[in-house]
């Protein structure tokens, strides 16, 4: 499969203090999405959780959790379901570890960096369902290519989600929403939209804040339709 790299919203980096890069190095690699050390595909999904051997139901993953509500709301509620999820700020990610061991969950595991770095990596037909709530809008025009969802990264991530699985996104950023649109117009050989009956989520903080300064939350929500993975991809 040759596929053009996407510039990530992951890419950027926040200062940490010292006690927070402890923090992390000390609890992360008990619940840390692995994936294999020469860099190469997962020969399953079930191998992102290389500590816990119970069979999952589904396996869902989460780009960008921000501080977590989400995917801990939905990894309590779905004891049977796999989580994976993706958040590059340190911050976001202490916050969810500590509400993970705080509540006992173990059907979730984090990868603390650029998300396309595991998304590329997954087995082909493996997600049952991805979301992407509120991402880095990038509103300055000359940032316009940084953001996260385009045809590339629709394209890869539909290689990775099996037949009728869902991808919900939103985004409160009007001129984002406006590009998402016109991007799932470019890509309905590989998905059928969907206006109602959206997978579980819970209003995140920055779903609060939206809500609170009057934006309107645009929903995207996409089943996987039958595809031929040779034909995804070309040079």
């Amino acid at each position: 499969m040759i596929f053009k790299r996407i510039v990530s919203l992951a890419r950027k980096r926040s200062k940490n203090l010292p006690q927070e890069t402890k923090y992390l190095q000390e609890n992360l690699p008990n619940y840390a999405a692995i994936i294999p050390e020469d860099g190469g595909m997962l020969g399953k999904i079930s191998d992102i959780f290389h500590n816990e051997k119970r069979p999952y139901d589904k396996y869902v993953l989460e780009i960008g959790f921000g501080s977590g509500e989400n995917i801990l709301f939905n990894a309590i509620n779905n004891p049977d379901y796999a989580y994976i999820g993706c958040e590059v700020f340190k911050a976001g990610a202490i916050k969810l570890l500590k509400d993970i061991k705080e509540n006992n969950v173990n059907n979730i595991r984090i990868w603390n960096d650029d998300a396309l770095e595991l998304i590329m990596r997954l087995p082909n037909d493996s997600l049952d369902l991805v979301y992407i709530l509120h991402p880095d809008p990038w509103p300055k025009r000359k940032h316009h290519n940084r953001r996260l969802i385009n045809v590339d990264f629709l394209k890869l991530i539909a290689s990775k989600m099996k037949n009728n699985a869902e991808i919900l996104m939103i985004t409160d950023h009007q001129d984002y929403a406006r590009s998402i649109a016109k991007t799932i117009l470019e890509v309905m050989d590989l998905f059928s939209q969907k206006n109602s009956d959206y997978p579980p989520i819970t209003k995140t903080k920055y779903r609060l804040k939206a809500d609170s300064l009057g934006h309107e939350s645009k929903y995207f929500y996409l089943v996987r339709i039958g595809i031929n993975q040779n034909k995804l991809f070309t040079k």
